[in-house]
């Protein structure tokens, strides 16, 4: 196991800020993301990184292609698919995704040796283990104490036990409580745990009392497997299964929406006024226990409920996950740091030009036959496509809308690819040239850059070929099946 780069999230950018982080640190955090994603589109391998990533949003493969055979970045089709990709990367920073230096994800177990404290913990790196304060938070932790700050100590005969193993955090077994439980009510049962080193956090950072698990009434009596007979039990796992997949409890989501909603008000400068401050930490406290309860219930059996008055009538703006929602008196906007991290993204993600221009090793041979060909085909094409895209069955739009472009690759290469063709090459190149003409012209005509898409998707490997035959251009080599 090799923990990927680690991310914030709403929910721990919210615990940090109640504990003291300045909204200016996560602020400088996201300028810093949106920035280096911008930069990134203007290198041409850091870009085809980046959109592979991406690349089911694409299933033609226009942009990689493009990227693999060194079309110019500034290519007007290349440079619009380039911003689309960088707005899906800036959509992860309106919900919390920014990325944190000195911060990892890290698989939890206990400490085999016995040695550790309750206040300590053993963080192996890829370098070894490290020393020094660490900050300890696990995925989905809604309590203000489920950030806790534990001593990265040194244990020598972990080494000897673990041998070459690296990126793993090994917590005390003394104590009356473990220290998982008091995190999120997790386990060491290989959950990841996020361990943050930042000097920056761990300046301002200021804990709270952890979780305690309320008292429970009588608990429900659970059957156990050994109480059904053969048959009844797969019936029982079965009818389980089906629950948990089919009608999953809505509680959960709930909960942390609800808690979040009441966090965003706590956090909001000039929110002074002791009762209400107090009124929100109670009912968050509530919504914590409540949701908890939820993520235990397929165990437990408990049902569980969240009252109405735990429910808020009013949400913040970053929660709108339809931005042209009609009940828009049912959101407000937010000004806590959450709400102004969801707004930094909207600003400019890199200009895009207007000038639909066209590449001359694609017209340098005009065939007014072939030109003609694809002019008929491309005007059938855009009947065809807003047929298939006003379809009244919505689950067949995307297989239509494959199936129109395949019917094109086939007129153009006699195959569904260029690889499989056995059409002269000369004569494709000719037809692509003559497709990308009238498709560029019509666009150039529409002012619409978007309309070039057809050309590539149709035509992109025969043109790409083309494109490496005439230019010294840097390329990228990527697998056959793009």
């Amino acid at each position: 196991y090799k923990p990927k780069s680690s991310c914030l999230s709403r929910y721990l950018i919210a615990l940090l800020n109640y504990g003291g982080v300045p909204n200016d640190f996560f602020m400088k955090l996201v300028n810093e993301a949106f920035d280096q994603i911008k930069s990134e589109f203007r290198d041409r391998r850091k870009a085809f990184k980046v959109v592979k990533q991406h690349k089911n949003l694409d299933e033609n493969h226009v942009a990689l292609r493009m990227l693999a055979c060194g079309i110019p970045l500034n290519e007007p089709l290349l440079q619009y698919q380039l911003k689309q990709y960088m707005l899906e990367e800036i959509k992860k920073f309106k919900e919390g995704k920014i990325p944190i230096d000195e911060s990892f994800y890290l698989m939890g177990t206990a400490d085999p040796t016995g040695q550790l404290k309750s206040n300590e913990v053993c963080v192996l790196l890829d370098h070894g283990q490290v020393s020094g304060d660490v900050l300890v938070y696990k995925n989905p932790g809604l309590h203000f104490g489920d950030i806790h700050v534990f001593q990265a100590t040194y244990v020598k005969d972990i080494e000897y036990i673990v041998g070459d193993s690296k990126f793993a955090i090994f917590f005390s077994t003394r104590g009356p409580r473990s220290a998982a439980d008091e995190i999120a009510n997790s386990d060491f049962d290989g959950d990841l745990y996020w361990v943050s080193m930042n000097a920056n956090l761990l300046k301002h950072f200021k804990p709270s009392t952890a979780w305690e698990r309320p008292i429970q009434g009588k608990e429900i009596s659970q059957p156990k497997p050994t109480d059904f007979s053969y048959d009844k039990l797969e019936e029982k796992l079965i009818e389980e299964f089906f629950n948990l997949r089919f009608a999953p409890s809505n509680e959960i989501s709930l909960a942390a929406d609800s808690w979040l909603v009441f966090m965003d008000r706590l956090l909001t400068p000039g929110v002074e006024d002791p009762n209400e401050r107090k009124m929100l930490k109670e009912k968050m406290l509530r919504l914590t226990d409540i949701y908890y309860e939820a993520l235990d219930a397929p165990k437990s059996g408990k049902k569980v409920e969240l009252p109405k008055d735990l429910r808020p009538k009013k949400r913040p703006h970053f929660l709108n996950k339809t931005p042209q929602d009609e009940n828009l008196d049912r959101f407000y906007i937010s000004c806590s740091v959450l709400g102004k991290i969801y707004d930094v993204p909207l600003s400019d993600a890199g200009s895009q030009s207007d000038d639909i221009w066209t590449i001359q090793c694609f017209q340098d041979v005009i065939v007014p036959e072939f030109k003609a060909k694809w002019k008929g085909h491309y005007t059938r094409y855009r009947s065809e496509m807003v047929e298939a895209l006003n379809s009244s069955d919505r689950s067949k739009t995307s297989f239509n809308a494959r199936t129109i472009i395949q019917k094109y690759k086939q007129i153009l290469y006699g195959a569904t690819s260029l690889g499989e063709s056995s059409k002269p090459r000369q004569q494709i190149y000719l037809e692509a040239s003559a497709l990308y003409q009238v498709v560029y012209e019509f666009a150039q005509h529409r002012r619409d850059i978007g309309k070039c898409a057809f050309a590539w998707k149709v035509a992109g490997e025969a043109l790409c070929d083309m494109y490496l035959g005439n230019q010294q251009q840097e390329t990228i080599l990527i697998s056959p099946p793009i």
